[in-house]
């Protein structure tokens, strides 16, 4: 065990930059994690099976394969298809990647569990499709005035 927080003093700086890099790139993949699974789950809801079936097929997978082999799949495999990204840009990434299928399978949940009412009395308004779906989750449409 250390008991010289010498050491420690010297690097503060690499650490808070550390900690800095990691907050910035949390937040920045978190938005665009949710952002992807917007576009991602009506497909995951896709009558056509092919629509369907790849769409199920990359959430599914993502979820099978833990998130450091795929973050070792991104920095060092793409390298040999000619990619080559920076530490920075692989960890988005693949953070950001990652976490769309999770973000779109939270969301094609919530969409399940929506009530049918405001769904029908959207699509009485005329209401299809994508944005059917945006609308259930933005409050501020026309579903409110139905109720």
């Amino acid at each position: 065990m250390i008991h010289d927080s010498a050491s420690y003093e010297a690097n503060a700086h690499m650490l808070l930059s550390g900690l800095a890099n990691t907050a910035i790139l949390s937040a920045l993949s978190a938005v665009a994690a949710l952002l992807l699974g917007f576009v991602l789950t009506p497909a995951l809801m896709a009558k056509h099976r092919t629509v369907l079936w790849a769409a199920r097929g990359f959430v599914d997978g993502m979820r099978c394969v833990p998130f450091l082999l795929f973050a070792y799949i991104v920095y060092y495999g793409f390298p040999s298809f000619g990619v080559r990204l920076d530490n920075w840009t692989s960890g988005l990434l693949a953070l950001t990647i990652y976490n769309a299928a999770y973000m779109a399978e939270i969301l094609r949940g919530a969409w399940v569990a929506q009530p049918r009412e405001p769904i029908e009395a959207g699509k009485a308004f005329g209401f299809s499709d994508v944005r059917l779906f945006a609308g259930s989750f933005c409050r501020r449409c026309c579903f409110r005035r139905v109720r």
